[in-house]
């Protein structure tokens, strides 16, 4: 599996966003890299360059199904169970995600 966070340095969203997913893993006893992608970086993948940040995408596919064309240069909101705005992704979305990705690899 591979988990590409994907975030620019003017948004504030990324170290917590990175605890988390890494609090999922160690949670379910993965062991996989967090590969973090500077989209502003000159040398960063075209692909990373028009997302928003943090954008987290594991086996290439964004963890919000439906939102995998461009997002911009700005910070990314997700919507928690409640519909309430969160530049940090909800748990249950993320863990979703890493336990599927997870499944199909075992």
């Amino acid at each position: 599996m591979e988990i590409q966070l994907v975030y620019e340095t003017t948004c504030p969203n990324k170290e917590t966003t990175k605890r988390l997913i890494e609090n999922i893993l160690l949670t379910h006893g993965i062991l996989t890299d967090i590969i973090e992608i500077d989209k502003d970086d000159p040398n960063a993948p075209n692909f990373a360059k028009n997302l928003s940040s943090p954008t987290i995408l594991i086996d290439g596919k964004d963890i919000e199904e439906g939102t995998e064309g461009p997002g911009g240069n700005s910070c990314r909101l997700y919507k928690n169970e409640s519909g309430k705005l969160s530049g940090i992704p909800p748990r249950h979305l993320l863990e979703n995600a890493i336990l599927e990705a997870n499944r199909k690899i075992h």
